[in-house]
């Protein structure tokens, strides 16, 4: 019975057939370029585990670029 149980579970990993996305270029720039990236969270403590985190329902921060830059291009990142 043990050795059916295994076969079953092996079987059943066995058939999934795994899909992701395939990963490719989204865009190129060449040339000398630098980035600056800003982030934030809605926590208003660590995640610690030990107390219940309890979220922010806003958050704000503020990118300072230097002047004269120019902005090429701008993401948004939500994870």
């Amino acid at each position: 019975m043990k050795h059916f149980i295994l076969s079953l579970t092996a079987l059943c990993f066995l058939t999934f057939k795994v899909q992701s996305q395939e990963i490719e270029l989204f865009q190129q720039f060449n040339g000398r370029y630098n980035y600056l990236a800003i982030g934030n969270t809605l926590n208003s403590q660590e995640n610690n585990g030990n107390t219940f985190c309890e979220t922010l329902e806003a958050s704000s921060a503020v990118l300072t670029m230097p002047s004269g830059s120019t902005i090429i291009s701008a993401y948004l990142y939500w994870a």
